[in-house]
């Protein structure tokens, strides 16, 4: 195969794979420093006994709470995106109409959920999901206390 430059990358010098290579280097010495940097101060605050790490080493911790937890996890990330998908490339051909009544309503949309943080959207998710079921929220108190 021809080494040719192409539109979108071109094939590196001389010059360039050595700075290369010593930026690998650079980064990779900052990375280790940092790891041991992290473990000695866990190390100093004693965060790294056994006594504290050995219930992810018994079998009913995971099978009572880590592997179920995984699961609903992997379910709702599944659900999320079932639902996301055609939400947002509706969303996203809207906004490339070339129809203003369609594509100002659609920007807005996008732009309103993009300014608003992940974990309030998520809340306020978890809210609506326990009022459509008719359930009591745990956070039911803490939103009528506001």
């Amino acid at each position: 195969m021809s080494e040719r430059a192409t539109v979108l990358y071109d094939i590196p010098g001389p010059k360039a794979k050595r700075l290369n290579v010593i930026l690998s280097v650079v980064f990779g010495l900052l990375l280790a420093l940092l790891a041991w940097w992290v473990i000695s101060i866990l190390a100093s605050k004693n965060q790294l006994e056994s006594a504290k790490w050995s219930p992810f080493l018994e079998g009913q911790n995971w099978t009572t709470y880590l592997l179920p937890g995984l699961w609903a996890t992997l379910q709702a990330a599944f659900v999320s995106v079932i639902i996301a998908l055609p939400i947002g490339a509706l969303l996203g051909i809207a906004r490339l109409s070339d129809h203003a009544w369609l594509r100002w309503p659609a920007g807005v949309v996008v732009e309103f959920f993009r300014s608003i943080p992940v974990i309030i959207l998520m809340l306020f998710a978890f809210q609506l999901w326990f009022a459509i079921l008719g359930v009591s929220s745990p956070f039911a108190g803490l939103m009528r206390m506001s």
